[in-house]
């Protein structure tokens, strides 16, 4: 190839983007684009505008993860998620967007740390739809299994401790020292669809009242391992 023809196709590549032609949309300021990761992009809502539904977990700080849909027409934050500790993105854990799933409730699955002492759980993000005209549908978080923090916490003779059940499964509750021991263990047998509680005195199986300190107590159940800490005073 001689060098005049070689040159030709340099300006030519060069004076390439010269004809292009494009508009812009919309601008949206990200702090750091490598703290971008995309779930998806579907139409999250009843518009006709796609959405990108995306984490950031920089927009305030490194350990506070956040789920977000952006209208790709307007540019605008249409949701904003509560706050999770960590989110997972590996290959093998990798958050999923479920648009127009058979409820007719699109859904994003994520494994995610709701606090940094709990185990991570798989949660079921859902959003309805069936809002008329253009905007925000309905969005709710709902967990697969719940359970709450105790109250009062710490305690000192008395504590109450909630569960929510979204499927019939044997549950069972097991409470374990800061050793790891387990010290008590109630099992709830098979329970239904709905919300349950116990309250717990701080005594271990034999009925004998626990030490003051820290103590774990976990809800066992086929879909869901978790846990949350409940502190005794004296």
């Amino acid at each position: 190839m001689s060098k005049v023809t070689l040159m030709c196709l340099l300006l030519i590549v060069i004076a390439l983007p010269c004809f292009s032609q494009y508009s812009e949309v919309w601008e949206y300021e990200v702090v750091d684009p490598y703290s971008l990761y995309v779930i998806g992009i579907g139409n999250t809502d009843n518009d006709i505008q796609p959405e990108i539904v995306y984490i950031d977990y920089q927009v305030t700080s490194r350990d506070q993860y956040y789920i977000w849909i952006l209208d790709t027409q307007t540019g605008l934050i249409e949701w904003q998620s509560d706050m999770f500790y960590h989110i997972f993105t590996e290959p093998e854990h990798a958050p999923k967007l479920i648009i127009n799933s058979t409820d007719n409730m699109n859904k994003i699955l994520i494994l995610a740390q709701i606090e940094s002492d709990l185990p991570p759980v798989w949660m079921l993000i859902s959003y309805d739809t069936s809002s008329a005209g253009i905007g925000v549908g309905s969005y709710t978080t709902k967990l697969m299994t719940k359970l709450n923090q105790n109250s009062p916490n710490p305690m000192s003779k008395q504590t109450k401790i909630e569960f929510e059940l979204t499927s019939p499964q044997s549950t069972k509750i097991k409470i374990y020292n800061s050793a790891g021991a387990i010290v008590r263990t109630i099992d709830f047998g098979d329970k239904g669809i709905g919300k349950y509680f116990i309250n717990w005195n701080g005594t271990d199986d034999m009925g004998k009242k626990l030490p003051a300190g820290n103590y774990f107590y976990v809800l066992d159940t086929k879909d869901a391992r978790l846990m949350k800490k409940a502190i005794i005073i004296e």
